[in-house]
């Protein structure tokens, strides 16, 4: 940076750059609220087309014939599977996730790691050396790679 402040100046252009755009995006925002609450709705078939969907997404039995909806009050959802495979396709996508964050994790921690396991004995942790001093940059680039 220079003496002359440049910096400074860069900053200010970006912070004021960064509220002017939010002032736009707050009142165009505001302005299609308004807009939008007083027009009516295009199509008129669009409730009855929401409330056929609304039928069709409730929980049906359908182990008795015609596919009656599960009772409100006498429904014991501990002892009857209202909901199918759903739940265990989303918690196993939850762990698989959780499983890739902390493999994400212990490889960046390797690769923070990498240089005090190739100082070996000078480190200040005391490491076996298991990577060559010349290896050092292929590894880095390796683990920035992966």
């Amino acid at each position: 940076p220079s003496a002359g402040g440049q910096c400074l100046f860069l900053y200010g252009a970006l912070f004021a750059a960064a509220a002017l755009f939010g002032m736009c995006f707050l009142a165009l925002g505001l302005l299609r609220f308004c807009c939008l609450g007083l027009a009516s709705a295009r199509a008129p078939g669009v409730l009855k087309e929401a409330l056929a969907h609304r039928r069709r997404a409730k929980v049906h039995d359908y182990s008795l014939p015609g596919n009656p909806f599960y009772l409100y009050d006498d429904t014991n959802v501990r002892g009857q599977s209202i909901s199918g495979v759903a739940p265990v396709l989303y918690f196993g996508f939850v762990a698989f996730l959780a499983l890739l964050s902390l493999l994400s994790l212990v490889l960046l921690l390797l690769g923070l790691a990498l240089p005090e396991v190739a100082k070996g004995d000078e480190g200040a942790i005391p490491l076996p050396q298991a990577l060559p001093k010349m290896d050092v940059e292929v590894a880095r680039r390796f683990h920035a790679l992966a």
